[in-house]
Parts: structure tokens; C-alpha cells; sequence
């Protein structure tokens, strides 16, 4: 029973804390004040969450009775719920500081919460202690939260101060310099040390000690940032005294209180770190001066403990290179403190077996060595008392986090190497202490929720009868509290009985009441604890979102009793059903009709609140991030998700409405004053015209007089048409003087029944292509009619132009005439609803400028939008305008973005003194010119430059006046230089135009705008089988790749949208896979579905099979290790992609291939997004081959590329070629892959200002076999597909075609990339693929595109194509329409448009069959015989005769057989130029300065020049090694040897001692290029010529152009025999002859050994 109830607690519990509290980060350090000391009269506990957890607030003050309660990342909530271990007994004062994070990261954004957490927390500490002194700190100021709430909960707290009598500590304006990134803070939120040292001081005299910290101390950051920086800049200023015991490490030791946990002052914590695993080695190392030297008064501690290495354990870095890191920090330790004895403490165990056995026993056994190797230094064994069946023993961990016991035995096992004056809990006293503690906490945190209850008879109160039972316990709990003699099981069942009572209480919740005829109950329901958002309508099939409290009628809500019991839940606006038709973690909708389920209400886990559900489906609001849309979302897909703060509403009593202000869109176009003669009508501006014509939705307003009454039977006020009897008429006007009529296509007609006479009226007609149409009369409706052809105002044969007083017909006869007086008339692009109408203004209209209309970037006009999405927030970084047509976007590039008044103003920002401000219009508009006037800010003396048109404007105290024009682009962009200051932009006017180009049609299918604030990334796009074209989009929640961020816990979906008719339309956007969220992996261990991105996708070309592939899971990929990486999530649709089947996880299979890799297995690897491309030639089974690249981070950091193909449509895949042979091997980012007409593969690798080829020429198909080529660089260098300024995905397809010119069947290459500058202006590139001649090298495809295409002129990143089954190219993008976020826009080209008429596709070819002419590998055989030649790895002449051979039997009868028998015979030619011992050899350079530089040996190290004849030090002899392909290299003239590779961009050195040098592996290719590849590295292997052309430093094998080398032979005789070499050489080292051949079976003779000649008798 005592289990069961306090399971229950626990889960009633969740109630007072946010969706944050349940990570093991925090829980960790919650759970570690269980072993804690009860405190007592003479303690003083600081109470917080991060700012107060980063601080050593005992050292601060010298006095240990100062205990440390603060958690990083804790909530109000939070603490209310552990008041019984953070108060745990009657200390002398409490200072409390919290609420910083309910105000941000946990989302509940409400002052009111946070003041009655504190309430609570005054109300326990009082009752339980009376005789403490409590301490109100304020809310510390910062610039990543919401300053007018932050200071709002300041003066709820001042108040709460005043009325309880306690003492408000006020820090506000002490420190408001941590709002600026200054001494005070890095990151405008936590302290340094400096802010830390002005805090102690104010608040000297309510602790009753002195500050520790000298009065002028400065930060030290020892080169570390963020919080690592923080916390050491205060480790810097605290004492360090001789016989002091320094715990130093990461953050395990960070989470304990050492002091206390060990009894001891002289016991100091030097932990830093949030998160597990904290800080690595090397950060650790540079904190070691400043901790032990930062004060100039400090000793030399006794004893200094090290925990380090969890970080680059979790890592795949070498042991020995993790070993090498931990000696450098015991050398730092010792070298600041030559005596204290040392103690390097083994890791401790983590949850994961295999990481435990490959990483951390090996890395510990290194650190037992260092130990061992260096006096003065013990290993300390943390590892095997907490290790239980391979993994991290549960009793002291939570995952990987130590918990409270767990602190307790460390602590017992630290303190037998710490001596005497320390006293460590047993086992039995910690499990004692946190039985007690635990106890007190489910007590305490009851008796808190107790005033939550509100008593009444309202809807979320609670009867004061079904409240006695609780309340009548609260004295009870209160004195039980207060005892110091309470024990466990006595406050255990205490809480039993408590929580049993509350669970009562919990159920008699008083619920809203139903409506009925006549008797309605309005309610509105909000999230209290979820940024108090109202579930409000947008009217019917629109999403449900959560908006601020107008008290509109949206907002307002009735419940209708169903059959069943359930409920319909009615809006009051719009009459509209919210509907429980929503899939898991999708936005819930309302519909017309009442929905087909009802929902229930039930009581929360918060008093006073409830969940709503409808069977598994719950209510859920979300953040900002999405949209503030209420989801479909509950833990485990329950429906009664009782915790979450998003699933818990508040009901109140709805009242009546405020009337909902009707903001109309600005029209698309305006006129004034039209005068109608009744002769004539009058053409309105062609230009203005247009940006009517061709529009799908459209409302015209019309004000005018008549003064002809009754002249004609039908006067136009407006019409589109070359007749009156014509299919196409469009004609709005008055019939017979008397009453409105329309005329819409094929003379189809409707009028109203309102008389209008000679008088003044407005006539509104809303028209929507394919629907009908509506007219209105002075704001009243007229008519509705239903009309499913009707078209809309648009340009009609035979006359083009829209006019006003009549219609003009084909013959120029004028029909309809008006006369009178057009006041005003709009064009708006949208239909307006009925009380939009109804509001619209006539006065004050401004006629539109056919040259473009001016938009005024303010506040009044426009919202401003920080980098995550928020509205409005302190610093911003774009401004849209609101109701404008276009959108006008203003992007600072960062968050440096406010309002002054009603003016936006710009500051240069933190991060450079050179901020790029970027304005932006959408396709088919552009920006004219813009002007404005500058000033500094109010009280800013600090000069700021804007630049603009060239010119330099120094903004002071004065106006200045910038005015641009003669622009005619869609971006326009100024810069703001100096520090970082600000520039107020007063009436900033920006005139924007039309373009005189015609859009391109397109469609926006993965929308991110104004509203729609979830990024949308990532596109793929493929055509099923039956012609379904689907389009998939990252819908990514949290903003940011897999494992960068855990914003809105780091979820990412995959979305889908089909198109059955080639990409006209498209269907509503559908959820793929629906990520669970980082909590979700970390509690299941299910990575999987936690978050997906980056896909791939597949239609198979016979059956109506669909693949899917993407990343998974929660690591970034570039911190993933063989142990901890992303995921491969395998998807497959039986039905063409209408449905999807779940995530299969087929990483390990594909990983363990790697495995066998000479240099280790691989650390990461993600597959290209975009398109998986099926072989045409190749059939291997039931299906065609596929083909997708994978990008590959190696053992050593690196990233490279690989090709995977499988042969069972995606079940099983494999490395194309040999798993140590990179196509991409240096500089490899995001790659594609396709079949070459063929059948080779080519790869198409991003690059920075480009693209890299390589193509794997096969040699047995079937089987897969072959090799690549040499990868080749494709951009402006080569006249290729250049990217300039940016380095992105794109997609490369080669498709059929026939030359325009000459007829000519062959095929065409296609590469998208962004065009640049930056990624902005994606397009496609095209290249003719005339004959095999044109990709016989990957230098041929590389080289000489013939054009390109552009498919957007503003922002634009990752593309992707398909080729439909209409022969048609659907082209897929993403682009910063709206100026925040990618949407991805689809677009569809024939070759024709794309190629302007160059090429067209070729519907007749045959890609299934070989079909390639006697001459097709011409080209190839050239360049094989071009391969011929004298340096190292080049062919011989005798290597020829088998390919000729191969090369004659193909021309005789060509073949798919005897062409890749052509691959074999050159694949298979091992008759090479090798290296001879005997000669010396010069190495050039294949890359630098156009390959010009040779390597040259000094006795000071390597460097290049150009080629000097006579000069030794560019002459190198090749001394073989044991292992075959290895050679020591030396330049005898400089007597030097090449030394061991470092890390990157540290020099490689040269060795006088021939010992000391390393060995090189030689490997070389038939064009003669080699790399030299270290067999022993530090670091990466290869020499590589630098950027500089001077230095030589590492870099990956075959990495760099400028990692290659051509080995190019003299005749000059090396002297190599009088190279001293060890004597047991001798009989182990291979021979020679003197041709430099290795000689396994010697017959007498003269051959090299080693180095020396020698004779064989």
C-alpha cells in the first residue's frame, strides 16, 4: 500500500512541475540533496536554478555552513515539489531566487504562476521553520527573456515581500549589464565572475559576512566561452589555500555538494558542466592556471583530485590520443602545483555495455598508466564499485547521471585518499538520510498543493466539502514537518494518507455545464502553465491555435451534450466543431458539421485544471516554434496525459465578447477619382492591370455616383471582356440604372433586388476561380452564387485590358457605357469574408504607382520575429510586413533587431562589426528604391556607419536622409559597421514593383510564413508508379538538424504531399513519421523515433512500391561515434506513398561494413538527401539496382563520401567498391548519386563553390564490382556548375534527350546548386551529353556546362528533381519565400523551357538497353594511353598490349560484356612504374599554383618551390620499410628524415636521426599521382601542401588535390647504402632489385635492403 500511494503522489505530483522536470540532467541534482545533511539554525541555503546552481556560494562568503540548492534549468514548479530536501530541516535564512526559467525555456511565460509558487514556498518555509529569515531576490535582467514580464514577476515578488514581511532583495539595476554580452554575462543570461562579485556585495549585509572576493577582481576565461568561461571566470576570484582539496573536473563533479558531502572546508569543488558529459580533457586543461593561479594570494592545495575524460571517452578519438590529452592536463596541474599530490579518478560506468568495454575500461587502463608513470600521482579506482553486469549500477545512476547515493559512496571512496578533517556518510546513513528526505519532499510538496485548490462552486473549483478531508491534514502535515525527531516511515505514511485524500479530491472537480436550447454556457479554455494561451477557431478546416486573451467570440467555446455522455465542443464566432479527427502530433481542426466523436473532460494533475480528450486523441498547446496550434498529443498516445503542462486547461466563464477589430488586407491595386463620360471606358494602366489579371481568388470594391439613370440596360462599372456576348464576359455593374448585376462567363448572369438609383453606393463582388461568386451593397450582402466554372477578372481574347465605365469588344465598339463617377475601386488578391466587408473604408484611398507602391517598414505595419520563430521578442531579426501584397521582408541576418517607438531599429550586432541588412520581396515583384531617415537611438552617443549605394552615412543625434533608387531587383541589401550599437530607421520607404518578368508558375507545398512558423527543410521528391508525384519535407520543431538543438525536444516529422495530375495540385500535407521527442528516446532507449530528417525517397519503376530513407534519432552528426550515432530509418508505401509503414533502423548493417575499413570503423554517416536513384541497365532479381550516397565522418574526423547500392529495393545495402576507397575523399559534404548512360555511377558531392565528380566504372555489373576514378572539382574554374559563395545539397539527373540543331539522340546532364552569391538564385545547370567521350573521366563530366536555368531569385538552398510521367522535370526547393524559413516550392520544366530550346526530351530512347556505337570508349582508351608515362604509379608501355586487346574485341562487337571487360583489362593492369630505392626522386605538387611546386627538404623542415634543377633539397631517396609499400623518406643533401604527422595545420617536421623518423605508405594511382600517407600518426596522415604553398601539414589520405603528388624519377644514383639502419634489419627487411621490384625468392646477386646494397651469393 505505502508503494501505491506514493506511485500516485508522484503522478499527482507532475502537476506542479513542467515538461522539463522529468530529465535525469536536473533530476540528478535533486536527487543528490537526498544525502544531504538535514540542515539546521546555523545554515543558510541559496535556493535557484542555474544562476545560483553556477555559483560556489560558500567559498564566496568562507563559510560552510552555506549550502548550495540551486538546479540548472529549474522551475518554480520544480522547487514547491522538492521543498522538503531543499528546506530540510530549520535553517537560519533562505535566499531564494527563482522564476528566470518559467519566464523562457519552460514555456509558461506567467508572472501570476510564478508569484504563487512563491507564495508556496513563503507559506511552507514559515509554518515548517518560522524562525528562518527568508530573502526574496529579484529576477536577475537578460536579454533572452521577455524584460516587461521578467520585471512584472519582479513586482509581483516585491509585493509578496511586503505583505509577508520579509526582506526583497533588489538586483535588477546592479546588474542589467548582463543583458548586454559585457564583463557581466557571455550569454545575456548567466553570471560571470565580475556579475557574481557585485551580487555578493549586495548582499553582504543580509548574509552577515564578507565577500571573499577581492574588490578589483576581473574575469579569467583561459581562452573557454559560455558557461565553462562563466564558471571559471569565478574560480578565478575565489581563494585557493594551502592544504585545500580541489575536486577538478566536468560535470559529474559540478552536480555535488563536496563540501558537504565530505564534511569538510578545505574540500573545494572545480566542477563545471551542464549535461552529462561536460567539458573534455582540453577544456579542463586550459582552466588549470586560472583555478589554481587566478588569485595572486593563493596557496598550493594538498591534494587535487582530476575527473576528466567522460566527453572524449563518448567520442571516437584515439585512446592513445585521449591518453596524450590527459597527460598534458596532470603536466598543467603539476606545473601550478609542483607538490600537491595528484589523484586521477577513473571514469565512472555508463548505461552502455558495448561503450563501457570498447572505450571506457580502455581509456581508464590509460589513465592507471599516467598514474603509474608519474610520481606524486594516484589512480583512484571510481570504476569498479559502481559497475554491475557491464553498465552503470542503477542504485546510483539514472542513465549516466550519478544520483544521490551514488554521490554518497563516491564521496566515501574519495575520502580515504583525502586523510584526516574529512567525514563521509556510510551507505547505511545516506540510504537512511534519503529515505527521510524523500519522505519529507512527498509530504511537503502535498501540503503545498493544497493551497492550489480553489473552494467554490465554479467551474476548476473544488466543494469546501470534498476539500475538508485534505485540509483538515495540513496542520497535521505541517507539524510532522516541523518535528526534527519526524522519521521516515512516519512522514511516509502521513503522505500516503495525504496523497490518497488528494486523489479524491482530484475527481470532484466542479466541470463545466452543457448547453441546451436556450440556455447557453460560454467558456474559454486556456493553458495556465503552456504561456496562458485560449484555444481559439480559425474557422472551419483551419487549425485550432492558442492565442493571447482578446475575449473575442473566436475564443469562446459551449459544450453540447452527445448520446454517448460526451461532449461536442462549439465555437461561438463561427458555429464550428473542434473535431477529434486528427492524427497523433498533428494540429487539431474545427469542421462545419459535428465531428463523429465527442470529447470528455477529466481532472489534471494540476488542481484546478483539466485534460480533454476524445479517446487517444488530446488536446495539447503547443509553443511558439509551432505555431501556437493545439496538437494531438498526450505521453504514450494515451489521451489522458494528466502532466504535461500543454494537456492541462483552465475553464472560465466566458462573458460577452469584444467585438473583433477587422484588419483588411492592403489591395493589390487602387484607383481614385475616375471620371465616366459615357463616350468611352476608361483602361486602367496595363502594368496595374496585370497584377490583377490571372489571379485565382479576387474581391473589387467599387465607390461610385451614377448620373445616367436608366440610360443604358446594363452600365459596367468594371469588366474584363471583347464582348457583351462572349464565354469570357466579366462584367460588374448596374442594370436599368436600378439594380447590381454580374455577368460571369458565358453570359451567365444574377442580380440583386436593391434599387440604386443617382445615389452614392459601394459595391463589393468576391469572386473564387471554380467556386462562384458573392456581391455586397454598402457592406450588406446582396447575393451568393454557386457557380463551379466561374473564372475570375482576368485578360480575355481579342482585347487586353481590364477597364472601368464599360466594355470595349475584338472590334474596339464600346458596350455598357457608364456615367458618373468612380470615387474609388480595389483589387483585392483574396476573397474577403462577410465582416470584412462589412468594415471596409472609402475614405483616404491611395492610388496605386503602375512603377510600384511604397511600404513602410514600422511597427504599426509590420512584426518583428527573432531566429526562433517569437514575435516581438527584446532583439529580433526579421521584419515582414503584415497585409501587404507582396511581403516585404527586412533581414538583419541575426537577432539585432528592436523597436524604438514606432520605428525599427538596427544594431550592428555582437557577433561582427559588419551586420548585412537584407530587404526582399517575393517572385514576380521587385524592389525599385527605398529611403530613410537615420538617427541614433534615445540617449546613444555611440557613432554607428550605414552604408548604402556606396556611400557611408555616419548616423548621429540629427537626421540623415538615405534615399536609393534605380534599383529592379528582389533583394536590396545595407550594412550597419562599427561596435555594437544601434541605428533607428525613421520613415524607411521601400517602393516596390512588379516584375516585368512572368512568374513561373509554381506551388507552395511545405509553407513557412507569418503564421506557419515551423521550419519546413529538406526536400525530396520522387514519381510513383502509377504517376503520383510525392513531394517529403523536414517539419522540424525544434529548428534544427537531429542533435543541434533540443528546442520543443529536438522533434522532427517527416511530411508528405501527393500530387495525382504532375504537379497542378497537391494534397494536404500528411505526416511521414511522427517524431516522439528526445524524453520519449531517452526514457525507451528508442533513438529511433525521436527524431527523423534529411530524406531520401525512391518509386520503384514496376510496382507501387515507395522507399523512403532519413536520418534518426538524437546525435548530431558530427558528434556521432561508432557507439552513439544517428540512425537510418527505413520507410516503405505498398500503395504509390499514399500510406507508410513504420521506421526500421538498418544503420548497424550498414556501419558494420565500415568496421572493416584499415583505419578503424567510421564515427557517423547520413544518406543525401533529395532523390535515391533506380538503375535503367542494371536488374539484379525482382527489381533495378539503387543507388544512394552516404556522407561518412571517419575515425580521424574527417568527412568523406561513399556510394551504397542495393538490389532488393532498399532491404539490403552495400559499399560500392572497396570500403578504404573514398570517391570523395577530401572535403566530402552532402552527396548524390546517379547512373551514367552506361550504367557507371556518378557521385556529385557539395562543395564550397561547386560540386565533386568521380564515376565507379563497373567491371562485372551484376556483381557490383569495379573502382573509381579521380574525383575531379567542378566550378567557376572550369566553366562548371559553380555555387558562388556557398556550399549546398543539390540534385544531379541525366535524362534522354535530342538536340534541337541537328537531331542528335543523346543525353543531358542536369546539377542543381544554389547559384549564389550565398544560397540564394537556385537553378538547374545543363550540360549535352553528346557521346561516351563526354563523361569518360570525371574531369569530362566536371568541365564546360553549356548553360543553366534559374528557378529563384532570393534565398534559396537545397533542391532535388524527379523525372513524371507526363515527361516533365518536377523540380522541388527550398526558398525564404516569406522571408523567414524555407518553404519548399515546387516548380515544373520541360527540357525545351529549361534548355531555351536547345534540347528536348527524347520519349523514344531506351535506357534498359546497352545501345552505344563501335566508338564509345575512344575517349577512354585515350586517356588510358595517356596514362603511360615515368612517375610513380603511372602505366608502362608493357601494360598496354592486354587493353588494346580488350579495347579491339569491343570495337569488333560492342556489348555490355566486352565494355566492362574493357574496365576489367585497365582495372586489372598491375604492369605500374614503382619506386626504386636506388634512385632519387623529386615530389611535385598536383594541385598548388597550377602544379608548379616542388617539395623541398631543409635541415629546418619541408617546404615548396619552383622546380631548381641543381638543388639537392628537392631531391628525396625512398628507404623501404618492413611492411611492403612503406618507405622512410629522406633528403640526403639536408640529412633529414620526414618526422611523424600532427594534428591539422601543424607542421610536419624533419628528424636528424633516421630512428626518429616515420615510415609512409606509398599509394599511387595510373594517372602517376601518389599520397604519402603516415603508418603512424598523431593526428591525420598525409603530407599536404598548404594554402600558403609553404608549410607542409597533415591532412586526410587522398584528401586534397594538394595531398597529391607526382613522383617523378631522376637519374641521379641515391646513396641510400650508408643510411644508418638497426642491425636486426638484416634478416627481417624485404630485398630489392635494383629496378626498385620486390624479390621474394632471391638468386645471387646485387639487390637493396633496407636501404644498403647488398650481395646475395
Amino acid at each position: 500500500m505505502k508503494n501505491r500511494w506514493i506511485t500516485l503522489f508522484f503522478c499527482l505530483l507532475a502537476g506542479l512541475s513542467t515538461a522539463l522536470a522529468d530529465g535525469p540532467f536536473r533530476n540528478h541534482r535533486y536527487d543528490a540533496f537526498k544525502v544531504l545533511k538535514t540542515s539546521t539554525s546555523d545554515n543558510i541555503v541559496f535556493i535557484g536554478n542555474s544562476i545560483t546552481n553556477m555559483h560556489e556560494w560558500w567559498e564566496a562568503f568562507g563559510d560552510t555552513r552555506i549550502l548550495n540548492r540551486g538546479v540548472s534549468g529549474a522551475v518554480s514548479d520544480e522547487v514547491v515539489a522538492n521543498l522538503g530536501s531543499l528546506v530540510s530541516g530549520k535553517p537560519a535564512k533562505v535566499f531564494l531566487m527563482i522564476g528566470t526559467n518559467d519566464l523562457g525555456t519552460a514555456g509558461i511565460n506567467n508572472a501570476a504562476h510564478v508569484a504563487g509558487n512563491v507564495r508556496a514556498i513563503v507559506k511552507y518555509v514559515k509554518n515548517v521553520s518560522p524562525a528562518t529569515e527568508i530573502y526574496v531576490q529579484s529576477i536577475l535582467p537578460s536579454a533572452k527573456r521577455n524584460q516587461t514580464l521578467q520585471r512584472e514577476t519582479n513586482d509581483s515578488l516585491r509585493n509578496i515581500c511586503a505583505q509577508e514581511n520579509l526582506t526583497y532583495i533588489d538586483l535588477w539595476d546592479a546588474l542589467l549589464p548582463i543583458t548586454n554580452n559585457s564583463s557581466y554575462s557571455l550569454d545575456q543570461l548567466h553570471p560571470c565572475g565580475e556579475a557574481y562579485r557585485i551580487w555578493c556585495k549586495a548582499i553582504e549585509q543580509y548574509v552577515g559576512l564578507s565577500t571573499t572576493y577581492p574588490a578589483d577582481a576581473v574575469n579569467q576565461f583561459g581562452g573557454l566561452g559560455n558557461s565553462e568561461g562563466m564558471r571559471l571566470s569565478a574560480f578565478g576570484m575565489l581563494p585557493v589555500a594551502e592544504g585545500d582539496i580541489l575536486l577538478i573536473g566536468d560535470e559529474m563533479v559540478h552536480g555535488g555538494e563536496w563540501h558537504e558531502l565530505l564534511g569538510s572546508g578545505k574540500v573545494k569543488s572545480r566542477g563545471t558542466g551542464w549535461g552529462y558529459p561536460g567539458p573534455g580533457i582540453a577544456n579542463l586543461t586550459k582552466s588549470v592556471p586560472v583555478i589554481l593561479k587566478g588569485r595572486a594570494d593563493n596557496g598550493e592545495p594538498a591534494k587535487i583530485f582530476l575527473y576528466a575524460g567522460a566527453a572524449d571517452a563518448n567520442g571516437s578519438d584515439a585512446v592513445s590520443d585521449i591518453k596524450t590529452r590527459y597527460e598534458a592536463l596532470v603536466a598543467a596541474v603539476r606545473a601550478n602545483a609542483p607538490t600537491a599530490q595528484i589523484y586521477v579518478q577513473a571514469l565512472l560506468p555508463t548505461s552502455n555495455a558495448s561503450n563501457n568495454t570498447n572505450r571506457v575500461v580502455p581509456v581508464n587502463e590509460a589513465l592507471r598508466q599516467i598514474a603509474e608513470a608519474n610520481e606524486n600521482v594516484t589512480y583512484v579506482d571510481d570504476y569498479t564499485p559502481f559497475v554491475s553486469n557491464g553498465v552503470a549500477n542503477t542504485a546510483y545512476f539514472n542513465g549516466n547521471y550519478l544520483y544521490g547515493k551514488g554521490y554518497a559512496k563516491l564521496a566515501q571512496l574519495l575520502a580515504a585518499h583525502m586523510g584526516e578533517g574529512v567525514d563521509a556518510m556510510t551507505e547505511e546513513e545516506a540510504a537512511a538520510q534519503y529515505d527521510l528526505l524523500t519522505a519529507r519532499n512527498t509530504v511537503a510538496a502535498a501540503v503545498a498543493s493544497t493551497s492550489a485548490y480553489p473552494a467554490g462552486e465554479g467551474v476548476g473549483q473544488y466543494s469546501a466539502e470534498s476539500l475538508k478531508p485534505v485540509r483538515d491534514k495540513v496542520d497535521e502535515a505541517y507539524a510532522a514537518l516541523a518535528r526534527t525527531d519526524a522519521t521516515a516511515e512516519d512522514l511516509t505514511a502521513l503522505g500516503a494518507s495525504f496523497t490518497e485524500a488528494l486523489a479524491a479530491v482530484n475527481e470532484g472537480i466542479n466541470k463545466p455545464l452543457a448547453s441546451t436550447e436556450g440556455n447557453e454556457h460560454w467558456y474559454k479554455f486556456y493553458t495556465p502553465a503552456r504561456d496562458s494561451r485560449y484555444m481559439t477557431s480559425n474557422g472551419a478546416g483551419n487549425n485550432v491555435t492558442g492565442d493571447v486573451d482578446e475575449n473575442y467570440a473566436r475564443s469562446m467555446w459551449k459544450l453540447q451534450e452527445r448520446a454517448d455522455g460526451s461532449f461536442d465542443i462549439i465555437n461561438r464566432a463561427d458555429n464550428t466543431y473542434l473535431s477529434p479527427a486528427s492524427g497523433y502530433n498533428t494540429a487539431i481542426k474545427t469542421v462545419a458539421a459535428a465531428p463523429a466523436a465527442g470529447w470528455t473532460l477529466s481532472y489534471s494533475n494540476a488542481p484546478g485544471t483539466f485534460i480533454i480528450s476524445s479517446g487517444t486523441v488530446q488536446l495539447n498547446q503547443t509553443n511558439a516554434n509551432q505555431g501556437y496550434a493545439v496538437y494531438n498529443w498526450s505521453n504514450g498516445q494515451t489521451g489522458l496525459d494528466r502532466a504535461d503542462t500543454g494537456c492541462r486547461y483552465a475553464i472560465v466563464d466566458a462573458g460577452d465578447p469584444t467585438e473583433e477589430p477587422v484588419v483588411v488586407v492592403a489591395p493589390k491595386v487602387s484607383l481614385v477619382d475616375i471620371a465616366l463620360d459615357g463616350t468611352k471606358p476608361y483602361k486602367v494602366d496595363e502594368k496595374l492591370a496585370a497584377r490583377v489579371f490571372g489571379l485565382d481568388e479576387l474581391t473589387v470594391a467599387v465607390d461610385f455616383t451614377l448620373s445616367n439613370s436608366g440610360a443604358n440596360a446594363m452600365q459596367a462599372l468594371v469588366a474584363s471582356s471583347n464582348s457583351f456576348a462572349d464565354a469570357d464576359l466579366l462584367s460588374l455593374g448596374v442594370w436599368n440604372g436600378n439594380v447590381v448585376r454580374a455577368y460571369v462567363g458565358s453570359g451567365f448572369y444574377s442580380s440583386s433586388t436593391t434599387a440604386i438609383g443617382t445615389n452614392r453606393h459601394q459595391v463589393v463582388i468576391t469572386l473564387r476561380k471554380g467556386t462562384g461568386y458573392t456581391y455586397y451593397l454598402d457592406g450588406a450582402k446582396l447575393k451568393d452564387v454557386n457557380f463551379n466554372t466561374a473564372p475570375v477578372f482576368g485578360s480575355v481574347n481579342g482585347v487586353d485590358g481590364l477597364y472601368l465605365g464599360g466594355v470595349m469588344t475584338a472590334n474596339e465598339t464600346a458596350q455598357q457605357l457608364a456615367t458618373g463617377q468612380i470615387h474609388s475601386i480595389r483589387f483585392f488578391d483574396q476573397v474577403l469574408e462577410a465582416r470584412e466587408v462589412a468594415v471596409l473604408g472609402y475614405d483616404d484611398i491611395q492610388p496605386s504607382n503602375p512603377e510600384g507602391d511604397s511600404i513602410i517598414v514600422s511597427k504599426s505595419t509590420g512584426t518583428l520575429r527573432n531566429s526562433n520563430g517569437s514575435a516581438n521578442a527584446s532583439f529580433n531579426r526579421t521584419w515582414t510586413s503584415d497585409g501587404t501584397t507582396p511581403v516585404l521582408t527586412l533581414d538583419a541576418g541575426a537577432n539585432n533587431m528592436k523597436y524604438q517607438d514606432d520605428y525599427v531599429a538596427g544594431y550592428v550586432g555582437s557577433q561582427t562589426n559588419n551586420c548585412t541588412y537584407t530587404l526582399s520581396v517575393p517572385e514576380g515583384y521587385v524592389i525599385k528604391g527605398w529611403s530613410m531617415d537615420i538617427c541614433l537611438p534615445n540617449g546613444s552617443t555611440n557613432a554607428v556607419d550605414v552604408v548604402a549605394d556606396g556611400k557611408t552615412y555616419t548616423a548621429s543625434s540629427t537626421d540623415q536622409h538615405i534615399a536609393v533608387s534605380n534599383l529592379d531587383a528582389r533583394t536590396a541589401t545595407f550594412n550597419l559597421k562599427g561596435g555594437n550599437y544601434g541605428v533607428v530607421f525613421k520613415n524607411f520607404r521601400v517602393l516596390v514593383g512588379e516584375s516585368d518578368e512572368v512568374p513561373e508558375p509554381r506551388s507552395e507545398i511545405f509553407i513557412t510564413d507569418g503564421t506557419r512558423t515551423i521550419t519546413n527543410r529538406i526536400p525530396a521528391i520522387a514519381t510513383a508508379h502509377n504517376g503520383n508525384v510525392i513531394a517529403v519535407a523536414d517539419y522540424r520543431y525544434s529548428g534544427a538538424d537531429i542533435g543541434m538543438s533540443s528546442g520543443a525536444d529536438g522533434k522532427i516529422d517527416l511530411r508528405y504531399s501527393i500530387s495525382t495530375d504532375n504537379g497542378q495540385t497537391w494534397s494536404d500535407i500528411k505526416t511521414l513519421a511522427a517524431a516522439k521527442g528526445y524524453a520519449y528516446g531517452n526514457a525507451t532507449k528508442d533513438s529511433l523515433n525521436a527524431a527523423f530528417g534529411d530524406p531520401c525517397i525512391v518509386a520503384d519503376r514496376e510496382s507501387d512500391r515507395v522507399l523512403v530513407l532519413s536520418c534518426s534519432g538524437m546525435v548530431s552528426f558530427p558528434n556521432g561515434t561508432r557507439t552513439n550515432h544517428q540512425g537510418i530509418a527505413r520507410f516503405y508505401s505498398e500503395d504509390n506513398g499514399a500510406t507508410w509503414g513504420p521506421a526500421t533502423n538498418i544503420a548497424e548493417s550498414i556501419y558494420g561494413q565500415f568496421d572493416k575499413r584499415t583505419d578503424g570503423p567510421v564515427r557517423a554517416m547520413f544518406v543525401g538527401s533529395g532523390k535515391i536513384s533506380q538503375s535503367h541497365l542494371v536488374k539484379v532479381g525482382d527489381y533495378y539496382r539503387l543507388y544512394c550516397a552516404v556522407l561518412v565522418k571517419l575515425g580521424d574526423g574527417s568527412n568523406v563520401n561513399f556510394v551504397l547500392y542495393s538490389d532488393d529495393f532498399g532491404g539490403n545495402w552495400t559499399v560500392l567498391g572497396d570500403v578504404n576507397v573514398s570517391p570523395i575523399p577530401g572535403g566530402g559534404d552532402e552527396p548524390k548519386a546517379d547512373e551514367l548512360p552506361d550504367g557507371s555511377v556518378i557521385i556529385s558531392s557539395r562543395a564550397s563553390g561547386g560540386r565533386y565528380y568521380n564515376i565507379y566504372r563497373f567491371t562485372d555489373s551484376k556483381a557490383a564490382t569495379g573502382s573509381w576514378s579521380t574525383y575531379e572539382f567542378s566550378g567557376n574554374s572550369n566553366n562548371g556548375t559553380t555555387a558562388l559563395g556557398n556550399s549546398c545539397n543539390g540534385e544531379i539527373m541525366i535524362v534522354p534527350v535530342v538536340r534541337q540543331s541537328d537531331n542528335k539522340h543523346m543525353y543531358l546532364a542536369l546539377q542543381s546548386v544554389p547559384f549564389g552569391s550565398g544560397r540564394s538564385n537556385v537553378g538547374i545547370y545543363y550540360k549535352g551529353l553528346e557521346s561516351p567521350a563526354a563523361y569518360a573521366s570525371p574531369a569530362a563530366v566536371a568541365a564546360d556546362w553549356e548553360g543553366r536555368h534559374q528557378a529563384s531569385t532570393i534565398g534559396s538552398a537545397y533542391s532535388t528533381m524527379t523525372w513524371q510521367q507526363d515527361n516533365t522535370l518536377g523540380f522541388l526547393f527550398e526558398e525564404e519565400t516569406y522571408g523567414r524559413g524555407y518553404t519548399i516550392v515546387y516548380k515544373n520544366y520541360t527540357i525545351e523551357y529549361l534548355t531555351n530550346g536547345r534540347y528536348a526530351f527524347d520519349p523514344e530512347a531506351d535506357r534498359t538497353a546497352f545501345a552505344f556505337p563501335a566508338t564509345a570508349l575512344d575517349a577512354r582508351m585515350e586517356e588510358v594511353r595517356g596514362m603511360v608515362g615515368t612517375n610513380v604509379g603511372n602505366l608502362k608501355e608493357s601494360a598496354l598490349p592486354p587493353i588494346e586487346a580488350a579495347y579491339e574485341d569491343y570495337v569488333a562487337a560492342p556489348s555490355q560484356q566486352t565494355y566492362e571487360a574493357f574496365a576489367a583489362a585497365f582495372e586489372q593492369a598491375t604492369d605500374v612504374v614503382t619506386l626504386n630505392p636506388a634512385l632519387k626522386y623529386r615530389l611535385r605538387n598536383s594541385d598548388r599554383q597550377n602544379g608548379t611546386l616542388y617539395l623541398v627538404g631543409n635541415p629546418t623542415g619541408l617546404t615548396a618551390a619552383t622546380l631548381s634543377e641543381n638543388n639537392g633539397t628537392q631531391l628525396f631517396s625512398f628507404i623501404p620499410g618492413e611492411e611492403e609499400g612503406t618507405f622512410i623518406v629522406c633528403n640526403e643533401a639536408s640529412k633529414v628524415f620526414i618526422g611523424r604527422t600532427g594534428g591539422q595545420e601543424i607542421v610536419i617536421p624533419v628528424v636528424t636521426n633516421q630512428a626518429a623518423a616515420s615510415y609512409y605508405r606509398i599509394v599511387s594511382n595510373k594517372n602517376g599521382l601518389s599520397y604519402l600517407a603516415c603508418t603512424n600518426p598523431e593526428g591525420r596522415p598525409a603530407i599536404h601542401l598548404a594554402g600558403d604553398c609553404r608549410r607542409l601539414v597533415p591532412w586526410n589520405a587522398q584528401g586534397s588535390p594538394a595531398s597529391l603528388w607526382y613522383i617523378e624519377p631522376t637519374d641521379i644514383a641515391s646513396a641510400i647504402e650508408n643510411a644508418p639502419v638497426p642491425d636486426n634489419n638484416e634478416e627481417v627487411s624485404p630485398l630489392y632489385d635494383l629496378s626498385g621490384r620486390r624479390v621474394y625468392n632471391p638468386g645471387a646477386g646485387i639487390y637493396v635492403r633496407a636501404g644498403r646494397k647488398v650481395i646475395k651469393r
